[in-house]
């Protein structure tokens, strides 16, 4: 008869996660207590967030050092609850940032249909703009012509012209903003499904600071 042992590595890292366990359960049951405490609050501090990524992180490392299975309801929960938190503090910033930059209040609220049937916050747009060194502005509505706003870069100028809309099933308050027409380099096109896509890689560009 054919006795198997357990190799001595194997041991010795079953040893080394029974050790570890109690005060890892322990520190992953205090990050949960703290993301709960923090998600209750609307607008939590930059620091208290980014020192609950910290925490996060040497976590999930450490379970992944003993390798423990990474499905403790408790951390999983929470870990969804500190990324909910950035995903909030990055719309609040986004928001103010189109604000500074001269677009209306309601637009940091508001997304923009770019890409058909993937619209996306507006002031994404602003952020990436200033980002990157290229102007972008607000354009009043005139006699004439249609609210919007101008991307300028050295190479190019795209204005695009919007019309709101309300979000599919969503929230009456929330708007997606629909290119109607725009301006490349001054040249007035209307902006259909069929050339979105064109009009989008011009903006793009102009983003870019190209």
């Amino acid at each position: 008869m054919t006795v198997s042992l357990t190799s001595a590595a194997t041991v010795s890292m079953l040893e080394r996660q029974a050790a570890a366990v109690p005060s890892l359960y322990k520190a992953l049951d205090a990050f949960a207590d703290r993301a709960k405490q923090l998600g209750a609050n609307s607008n939590p501090a930059e620091g208290q967030l980014k020192e609950l990524e910290a925490q996060q992180q040497k976590l999930s490392g450490q379970i992944q050092s003993l390798q423990l299975p990474n499905n403790d309801e408790a951390f999983v929960a929470a870990s969804k609850t500190v990324t909910e938190l950035r995903e909030r503090a990055q719309i609040t910033a986004c928001g103010d940032q189109a604000v500074k930059a001269g677009f209306p209040v309601s637009w940091k609220a508001n997304y923009i249909v770019m890409e058909l049937n993937s619209p996306e916050l507006f002031c994404n747009l602003v952020q990436a703009t200033q980002r990157n060194g290229a102007q972008i502005r607000y354009l009043s509505a005139g006699l004439l012509s249609k609210e919007g706003f101008e991307v300028k870069s050295p190479k190019r100028t795209v204005q695009v012209f919007t019309q709101a809309d309300r979000m599919p099933g969503g929230d009456p308050s929330v708007k997606v903003m629909i290119p109607v027409s725009a301006k490349i380099d001054g040249k007035s096109i209307d902006v259909t499904r069929n050339n979105l896509r064109a009009v989008a890689a011009e903006l793009i560009a102009a983003m870019r600071n190209q």
